[in-house]
């Protein structure tokens, strides 16, 4: 399962537990094949950006009331579906992976911050 997600970054959790459930016939749960993965050190990427964002988001507007969410229009042109039926794409990487690259190449990290044209500022 580590050797799949490594050869293919961007398959999603449920992917590779169907993928293995082919393979050893066995069924896994998408819990136990994030916690392997996490186990192996390879984790999802995600911004720290984005996730200080949304977090600042959610809990701005945690308190609503379904009357204030009655007022709100959403114009980002983003899907919603209580269904999924698209995977999301996730790359997964070893922790540290990048900082041991530049330490190994003697390269110099720029901080850039990551800013989507569909993205709102926080209040």
């Amino acid at each position: 399962m580590i050797r799949m997600s490594l050869y293919n970054g961007r398959a999603t959790i449920r992917q590779l537990a169907e993928e293995m459930q082919k393979m050893t016939g066995k069924q896994l749960s998408t819990t136990t094949v994030k916690t392997r993965l996490l186990e192996a050190g390879l984790k999802s990427c995600r911004a720290a950006q984005n996730r200080k964002r949304q977090l600042l988001w959610a809990r701005a507007h945690k308190t609503w009331t379904v009357q204030q969410w009655r007022t709100v229009m959403f114009t980002d042109e983003s899907r919603f579906s209580l269904v999924s039926d698209k995977p999301v794409h996730v790359r997964r990487r070893r922790v540290g992976l990048s900082k041991r690259m530049f330490e190994m190449y003697d390269l110099l990290s720029l901080s850039v911050v990551c800013v989507s044209p569909a993205a709102s500022e926080v209040d």
